[in-house]
């Protein structure tokens, strides 16, 4: 704790926490790293984000007198809203589009069918070739879905005392 006078009066500052101590590029990281590290937001919606308000922000369609060019030629108000109608769909685009995803890191299985599909195995467009329905990983399968689960084919636990 620190005591100091300011016009006879005595005040007790605190001592600053971490984040206080850290440099606005520090926190910059730590903003970055939360960002990335979230499961919602990817490096192919931010960028798609970033482009349309690049393209928003580049027509200024709010001043009718700036003077915007695109290849050497100026654009005038209806070219300039089209950009930002462009722009518009970029940012829902990042926002709303579901990405494919490029490969599976485990195993999957279909719900229907129960057909398993090892690692690197799946569809890439993650569903059932047979049934068309959306795969789920095999890990945790059987306790999300116990109604599956076959009791005839279970092994009694006197066998499996006699297999250790």
């Amino acid at each position: 704790m620190i005591k100091s006078k300011v016009m006879q009066r005595t005040y007790i500052m605190e001592p600053k926490s971490s984040s206080e101590n850290k440099s606005i590029l520090d926190r910059f990281f730590d903003v970055v790293v939360v960002v990335f590290d979230n499961k919602y937001i990817k490096i192919e919606r931010l960028l798609f984000v970033l482009g349309g308000l690049v393209l928003i922000l580049y027509n200024r369609p709010w001043t009718p007198h700036a003077k915007v060019f695109s290849r050497g030629i100026r654009v005038d108000m209806p070219g300039r809203w089209m950009g930002v109608g462009f722009g518009l769909f970029f940012i829902f685009l990042g926002l709303l589009y579901k990405f494919p995803k490029k490969y599976h890191e485990e195993g999957l299985i279909c719900p229907k069918c129960l057909t398993p599909y090892g690692l690197g195995r799946a569809p890439k467009s993650g569903k059932c070739k047979d049934c068309d329905v959306e795969l789920e990983p095999i890990d945790g399968f059987y306790d999300r879905h116990p109604e599956l689960r076959d009791k005839k084919d279970e092994v009694p636990e006197d066998l499996m005392d006699d297999l250790k």
